[in-house]
């Protein structure tokens, strides 16, 4: 093998090594959204985006098991309920609701999402955060 041929073939190998090896590499993510790493408070953060869609449901995250967000922003939508196990399927540290229409919210909404920080500003007909019944969900 001559050493051009061999370089060559080197540097592929490196270049699909780097790829592979990259935190950015493609991965599967929910139908409507965008899965990205964001610089948030000054530190990489692993987002998936799926505001401003016009979505008027909590997108199925099934495909998205095993992985790990730091923030979930369904954030300027039209949902208008959050069904029993909305979030089933994801590890998430931060959920964005802001700007919904959300009038019911299922008792077992936030069912197996521990630790769960949820940003609620602006959401109208919001009777059920004044009320306690966000579970398992710490509110901000």
């Amino acid at each position: 093998m001559d050493a051009t041929r061999f370089s060559l073939i080197l540097a592929l190998l490196i270049a699909g090594l780097v790829f592979a090896l990259s935190e950015e590499a493609d991965e599967p993510c929910a139908d409507e959204c965008e899965c990205r790493y964001d610089v948030i408070n000054e530190k990489k953060k692993r987002v998936l985006d799926c505001s401003n869609r016009k979505l008027e449901a909590v997108p199925s995250f099934m495909k998205l098991a095993g992985q790990s967000f730091d923030y979930l922003f369904l954030n300027k939508n039209k949902i208008t309920n959050l069904q029993s196990r909305a979030f089933r399927g994801l590890t998430v540290r931060h959920l964005d609701i802001s700007d919904n229409q959300i009038r019911g919210v299922s008792d077992n909404a936030f069912k197996s999402v521990d630790g769960l920080q949820v940003s609620v500003q602006n959401l109208k007909f919001c009777e059920w955060i004044s009320s306690g019944r966000v579970k398992g969900a710490d509110q901000t």
